[in-house]
């Protein structure tokens, strides 16, 4: 500092402390003492920005005032894509200290990152009047974004009708939802599995499980089946065609959720599959859909007629006869 600066602040510190003695000691030139830490053991600021979520931490500080006079500080916060609250100003006494908090706060939703919050506590006035030096203290402490999941799957299509002992690629999309990178477990639930392997089906998949970025397009995947091959004791449709329905759910779980967020979040779609055989010409007369069957439905009067006049001929005969 220059000469004339301090004379100047000396001569006004005089006039303000009038019951200090400048002549046993030197007058200390303002200064602060800034510390600043999180709350949270990493000793990072770590904000979650899933649904339902606060979406703000904090810090901690402490300002100091090591002097014998009230000094006036600014408090300056610095941070990058994040909004913050925190005093603008604080006015500490004498060999003094005040606690205060800065907040930061995201938006929900926003990608996982990492941001670096810059703390400058400075002096504006030392007994009430500017200070001749630049006295700062400042403190740097890392925000994280932390990550979330999300998942959501749909079928492109929802019912499928395959004929017994077919192949097929049933096709699914699987949306991330989270706020960054994920792998996604795929295929059907356990009991669905087993009940479709149960009634003859083979089933394999040739992602079961897949990576996919947080805001891509929704990835295609497939569980590859085959039908079984006899569904001879199966109910026959109006058609002629045996035929059975079955319902198989698909489920996308997310990895990091169930190895970092204490539960596994998964999303599932319903499948549905029919599969159907021909049936032989004898069970479609018997089960009432052949040609022959109908004809003798939609002519039943007629039919009984016709019996009757064939039994009354063979009475007539019969009584000739004897």
């Amino acid at each position: 500092m220059s000469r004339s600066t301090l004379l100047v602040f000396l001569i006004c510190f005089c006039l303000a402390l009038p019951l200090i003695d400048l002549t046993s000691a030197q007058v200390p030139i303002p200064s602060v003492e800034l510390e600043c830490e999180a709350v949270n053991p990493s000793g990072t600021l770590q904000i979650h920005v899933g649904p339902g979520a606060t979406l703000i931490d904090y810090a901690d500080c402490t300002a100091t005032n090591p002097n014998v006079y009230t000094e006036k500080i600014s408090i300056e916060v610095t941070i990058e894509g994040l909004s913050y609250s925190a005093p603008g100003e604080l006015t500490i006494g004498p060999n003094s200290e005040v606690d205060f908090q800065v907040t930061i706060k995201a938006d929900t939703g926003m990608l996982r990152s990492t941001h670096n919050l810059n703390i400058k506590a400075r002096v504006e006035e030392a007994a009430g009047v500017p200070p001749p030096n630049i006295a700062e203290s400042e403190v740097s402490l890392i925000v994280d974004i932390m990550q979330f999941s999300g998942v959501s799957v749909a079928s492109i299509s929802p019912i499928v009708t395959l004929i017994s002992g077919s192949d097929y690629n049933i096709e699914f999309r699987v949306y991330n939802k989270g706020n960054y990178e994920d792998k996604f477990l795929l295929g059907f639930s356990d009991a669905s599995r087993d009940k479709l392997e149960d009634e003859g089906f083979s089933i394999s998949y040739p992602y079961p499980s897949y990576e996919i970025d947080t805001l891509s397009q929704p990835v295609k995947v497939y569980v590859v089946i085959r039908a079984p091959s006899d569904g001879s004791d199966w109910p026959i449709n109006s058609e002629g065609m045996h035929e059975k329905k079955f319902t198989a759910t698909f489920i996308a779980t997310s990895d990091f959720s169930c190895k970092s967020e204490g539960d596994c979040n998964s999303a599932s779609v319903d499948q549905i599959i029919i599969i159907q055989q021909e049936a032989s010409e004898t069970e479609q007369f018997l089960s009432g859909t052949s040609g022959d069957n109908q004809l003798l439905v939609y002519g039943g009067s007629g039919g009984v007629v016709i019996l009757l006049m064939i039994l009354l001929v063979v009475m007539k005969k019969r009584k000739g006869a004897q």
